[in-house]
């Protein structure tokens, strides 16, 4: 008896050892799952920065009278040399008539920009395009003012030309590329041609045989809703930088042209609620100094006046 007791109390022991070893297992495997099971990846502590894009401010136009409007936008860097303001006149050709104008056209010799607008009552005046000492002052692309030519050879690398007149009575500055370029001037009476700077898209054209000259400018562009544009800056700059910058701006250009740069560039408004008469100077190799304080005389302009009413 005594030894069976023994043998049942053996039985137990390794019984209730059994019992508790399963248990503490049981217990240290639901531990380990409740550590590994809802694990997270811990978060930065540092806030992620959202990438701030600056918007163009819109502009504000003081209306000099209905179609007429000027504004001055901040050039897009600081230079030495001017204020670094680039002007704008904004005409409506709807309202206002655009002219071509050239000294061979009349018994006179060329004059400065408010002689051209004193002399044919122009409310604004800008260069009809750059010209040549070597060629009686003529300008170096295309131009004819109401059928009269002034310069009838058409220059193979300038895609871009002001026209205007015709049936429709528009203005318009277009892209020349991919076009017949006699038929577009047979279709007006006006047309001058000369650099282009922004596409028909909107793009701006960059030049790869200017792309380091820095000059004043004058320029002039078209809206998508059929606006023209007199722009000038005195500063120097790239005409690259200008093309990128203006493309960028809320004024929808979807023409952009060169007229001229340096000492000749001129910029005259004329009109009785705003008088502007501004000068360039400064440009890259052949004039690189500041130092202009007269208007030159211009053998050739863009003038613009009020519609003739018809009767």
């Amino acid at each position: 008896m005594k030894s069976i007791r023994y043998n049942i109390h053996i039985i137990k022991v390794i019984t209730f050892g059994i019992l508790l070893f399963t248990s503490l297992s049981l217990v240290s495997g639901q531990n380990h799952k409740k550590k590994t099971k809802h694990k997270k990846p811990v978060a930065k502590s540092h806030a992620v920065k959202k990438k701030v894009v600056s918007k163009p401010k819109l502009f504000n136009w003081n209306t000099l009278e209905n179609g007429l409007y000027y504004t001055q936008i901040q050039a897009p860097r600081m230079t030495k040399i001017g204020d670094y303001k680039i002007d704008v006149l904004k005409v409506d050709p709807k309202v206002f008539d655009f002219e071509l104008n050239s000294y061979v056209m009349h018994d006179t010799i060329e004059l400065t920009a408010p002689e051209w607008s004193e002399k044919f009552g122009y409310l604004a005046v800008i260069n009809a395009g750059m010209y040549s000492y070597s060629n009686p002052l003529l300008p170096v692309g295309y131009m004819k003012s109401k059928h009269n030519l002034v310069n009838p050879k058409i220059k193979s690398s300038y895609n871009a030309a002001f026209v205007f007149g015709g049936l429709n009575d528009i203005a318009k500055v277009t892209d020349l590329e991919n076009l017949d370029d006699s038929l577009l001037y047979d279709e007006y009476p006006s047309a001058l041609q000369s650099i282009r700077m922004i596409n028909k898209k909107g793009e701006p054209v960059t030049w790869l045989s200017r792309k380091y000259m820095r000059c004043s400018m004058g320029i002039i562009g078209q809206d998508k809703d059929g606006f023209i544009y007199l722009i000038f800056i005195r500063s120097p700059l790239k005409p690259n930088e200008m093309s990128i910058f203006l493309s960028k701006q809320p004024l929808n250009l979807v023409g952009l042209m060169y007229l001229e740069g340096g000492p000749e560039t001129s910029y005259v408004i004329n009109h009785p609620n705003l008088k502007v008469e501004k000068m360039g100077c400064y440009v890259s190799r052949t004039w690189p100094r500041n130092n202009c304080t007269e208007l030159r005389k211009i053998p050739q302009v863009i003038g613009v006046k009020r519609k003739i009413a018809s009767k």
